[in-house]
Parts: structure tokens; C-alpha cells; sequence
């Protein structure tokens, strides 16, 4: 599924941006332990955080929200954990009002780093 050095060629970059996965005719337990499962437990990716965009003319469950009032945290509010959810939106706000940010919204913190924050700023319950 994966070149036998894919890991390895992937292992120095700041982010993994995956697209779909699949192919008519190939099992999906091919794909999931022959390409997520190693990404994911090689590099801890504990987060599946897709893009939502709003497209005019489709239906949506995201009906009357506006560009901006997606987050990360929209998932934990859709399964009841508004708590959880809360507590993620406080440190990502508590975290880029420190300035730690990534380099594609000005900052100069990796990932890693500004990832690591924003965990520090849930645990201490910011």
C-alpha cells in the first residue's frame, strides 16, 4: 500500500495532510493497516481533523453556520461533549493569544510545538 520507505520519506515534515483512501477492488483493511494504522501510530496522529468547507447549493448539516464558526472542536460538540469542547476552544485561543503559532498563520512554532501548547493549555485547564 505504502513504498517501503514511506514513512521515512513523510517522517521530517511539519504536517500530514492525507487525502481520500481506497480503491474499488482493494479491501479496505488493505488501506487502514497498510497506510493509516502505520502513519498513525508511527507519528501518534491522535487526530483526524478534516477540512469543512461550506459549499453554496449543497445541504449540509452545517446549515447556518458562516465561514469562521467551523472549528476543531465541532466534533466533540456533536457527540454531547460541549465540556470537552469548551475547554479545546479555551486553549487554542489561551495558545495564540501567547503568540504561539504556526508558520501558515504568521507564527513560527511547528505543529509539534504549537500542538504540545495547546495540549499543556487543556491539561492546566486554561
Amino acid at each position: 500500500m505504502m513504498p517501503d520507505d514511506g514513512l521515512s520519506r513523510i517522517r521530517n515534515h511539519d504536517a500530514i495532510f492525507l487525502g481520500a483512501v481506497g480503491y474499488p477492488g482493494v479491501p479496505d483493511h488493505i488501506s487502514l493497516w497498510g497506510l493509516l494504522i502505520p502513519i498513525r501510530r508511527t507519528f501518534e496522529q491522535y487526530a483526524n481533523v478534516r477540512p469543512v468547507r461550506l459549499m453554496p447549493g449543497i445541504q449540509s448539516p452545517l446549515v447556518g453556520r458562516e465561514s469562521g464558526s467551523i472549528d476543531g472542536a465541532m466534533m466533540l460538540e456533536h457527540l454531547g461533549e460541549t465540556d470537552a469542547a469548551n475547554a479545546i476552544v479555551r486553549a487554542i485561543e489561551s495558545t495564540l493569544q501567547s503568540g504561539t503559532m504556526t508558520r501558515d498563520i504568521g507564527g513560527s512554532a511547528s505543529t509539534d510545538e504549537a500542538g504540545n501548547a495547546i495540549a499543556l493549555a487543556v491539561e492546566s485547564g486554561v
